[in-house]
């Protein structure tokens, strides 16, 4: 067997980037010396993305889904301090057939390449900055303005505009929250009535006004960014909606564009027209020249 060490590169350091980059790490020490982890994230913490809704009423709990990165690696076989593996913090900006590129300009060469970069929420549920540090500081913006404002509107009825109506109403009782949604009923359709009519009842119980069937003409020149912003927004029906404060929970972004240089490069399209990334049933990238490349 070749001594030569196999770098292993795993862009988006979340649940599934986690679990592979502990997964071949453990491999390193149990028959396969030569394997080597780089494990690269735009931010030096992961988030934990499920307690959003409440985040945004409690700036204690908001604390607590900001986990640094170093430590959960610590903790596992793939220790940042171990020099025969390696955590950048980092955006990566583009792809190529061996490498990816950073935006500080390093070149980081892959043997297997895994990308788990994911998809973001809107704010909220996605805060902005690379350290602990900056996403607090973001987090307690957010919390600021919603204790501030009088009237709030949520544009988005599924779960993560549900919760996040629900825990305003019950933490700040006497804000007028108004939850606007496009379709004939709350969450995914593929949900039971029941779980969406339960909704419904308890969400109006707190005093939050649910409207159901409205689509929000969401001007494209505003950034929704959970600042406080006295306006009025029309509804598909010809309704006004007036708020002190925005929330869009109108769903995701893939984390793709990185990608664009090797669909360039290799003149095919590696992405959907959503952004998320084309895979093969077996976690390989939809692109037979670049078979040492997953999607988990």
């Amino acid at each position: 067997m070749s001594d030569r060490e196999i770098n292993v590169v795993v862009v988006g350091i979340s649940i599934a980037g986690m679990t592979v980059a502990k997964a071949v790490a453990a491999l390193s020490k149990q028959g396969y010396p030569n394997l080597r982890v780089i494990a690269i994230d735009k931010n030096e913490y992961y988030y934990h993305a499920i307690g959003a809704p409440r985040a945004v009423v409690d700036k204690e709990f908001s604390k607590k889904l900001l986990i640094p990165l170093k430590n959960l690696l610590r903790s596992s076989e793939l220790d940042p301090e171990d020099p025969k593996h390696q955590f950048i913090q980092a955006p990566v900006v583009s792809v190529t057939k061996n490498s990816v590129v950073l935006s500080d300009g390093q070149t980081i060469a892959f043997d297997y390449l895994v990308l788990s970069t994911g998809a973001r929420n809107k704010v909220p549920a996605h805060y902005q900055g690379p350290t602990v540090a900056d996403a607090q500081r973001h987090m307690s913006l957010i919390n600021d303005s919603v204790q501030r404002v009088k009237n709030i509107l949520i544009v988005g009825g599924g779960p993560v505009g549900v919760e996040i109506a629900g825990e305003i109403a019950f933490a700040f009782k006497g804000k007028n929250v108004t939850l606007v949604h496009s379709a004939e009923r709350l969450l995914p359709l593929n949900f039971k009535p029941g779980l969406s009519n339960g909704a419904v009842d308890k969400l109006e119980r707190l005093g939050v006004k649910v409207v159901l069937n409205e689509r929000i003409d969401i001007p494209n020149n505003i950034a929704f960014d959970c600042s406080i912003r006295p306006l009025t927004l029309s509804g598909s029906s010809g309704a006004k909606y007036s708020s002190d404060l925005q929330i869009l929970t109108t769903g995701i972004t893939y984390e793709s564009d990185y990608l664009r240089d090797l669909e360039a490069a290799l003149n095919v399209s590696l992405r959907h027209s959503n952004g998320s990334i084309k895979v093969k049933p077996t976690l390989q990238l939809d692109c037979d020249s670049m078979s040492n490349v997953f999607v988990p």
